[in-house]
């Protein structure tokens, strides 16, 4: 689960492996919305407040970024096995996401809005599986 606090809205949200995001009222926890992935599995989730994204990782290497008020979807590919951990650098104007992946693999994107959200490095962080990483 990953707790999002926006300026005036908070929310707690959650992946399943029935393949929905639901996004929950803290107060209450009522289900306020939920989003469907079709495509692969989830295996991770976290939000970004500063880009208004949630950020999933999937057991096909993709990585899908969320916009949580439409639940519209951009994907990034770079990993070839399932992505095991998502973690956001927020530093001045700059927003990075990294990620770990089974195929032993770290990645840097850029997503900071500025440009299409791109993949700036990703390396052999490991021989074996990667299975988290922290800005």
């Amino acid at each position: 689960a990953a707790l999002s606090t926006r300026s005036s809205e908070s929310a707690v949200y959650s992946a399943s492996l029935d393949g929905t995001i639901r996004a929950w009222d803290p107060q209450d926890m009522s289900c306020t919305s939920i989003f469907h992935e079709v495509r692969s599995e989830i295996a991770c989730l976290i939000h970004c407040p500063r880009c208004e994204r949630l950020v999933t990782g999937h057991d096909d290497g993709a990585i899908r970024l969320w916009h949580v008020d439409s639940g519209s979807t951009v994907t990034l590919s770079g990993h070839s096995n399932t992505v095991t951990c998502l973690s956001v650098d927020t530093r001045g104007k700059s927003v990075r996401l990294l990620s770990s992946s089974f195929d032993g693999t770290v990645g840097a994107w850029d997503i900071s809005g500025q440009r299409p959200p791109r993949l700036e490095l990703l390396f052999a962080a490991h021989e074996e599986e990667v299975l988290a990483v922290r800005a």
